[in-house]
């Protein structure tokens, strides 16, 4: 553990994160009406639910201050988000879009809350902390579900190579 982070660069982590969920939320619901696979129209209904709500927490857990905007923290976190989340809304096929969402995009959600968590203070950010303990189990909850439903549609090497190809170019959209 590094220590308590400071106020703006807490409330700016927090704000990223409200961010990144919102965005799930959007792309997994605009999926929605457009996958036949009835398995995973609900699946992605329900988890884009799950995000708008662990958005909620974040929104909540934003500095109350007259000096701070609390709107304008909710902003992209860094470039490759912007561009990773960007690519994941392009993707097309049920496959493609389980592949970058549950092993890419929630993944690296993940380990973000992970490394926010190790740097806050257990006495100094103990709401902060219980809620990042909520929102990674509800998370791991999502990937463990999404993950199993994706490997369930991998079923030749078109699917396969389909899911790699949504990996890798979503993972590539934090190198560039």
């Amino acid at each position: 553990m590094t220590g308590a982070l400071d106020l703006s660069a807490a409330a700016a982590r927090l704000g990223g994160h409200c961010w990144l969920e919102l965005q799930v939320f959007e792309i997994a619901g605009r999926w929605v009406p457009a996958t036949p696979e009835a398995p995973a129209k609900l699946l992605l209904d329900r988890h884009s639910a799950h995000a708008a709500w662990r958005a909620g927490q974040w929104e909540q857990r934003l500095p109350v201050l007259a000096v701070i905007d609390r709107r304008a923290l909710i902003a992209p976190p860094d470039a490759g988000w912007l561009r990773c989340l960007s690519e994941l809304a392009g993707l097309e096929g049920t496959v493609a879009r389980l592949a970058g969402c549950y092993r890419v995009v929630l993944p690296r959600l993940a380990q973000r809350y992970r490394e926010h968590l190790a740097d806050t203070s257990p006495v100094a950010d103990a709401p902060t902390r219980r809620s990042l303990h909520i929102v990674a189990a509800d998370l791991a909850g999502d990937g463990a579900e999404g993950g199993d439903m994706l490997q369930g549609l991998l079923s030749d090497r078109a699917s396969i190579a389909t899911a790699a190809a949504a990996v890798v170019a979503l993972e590539s959209a934090f190198l560039a």
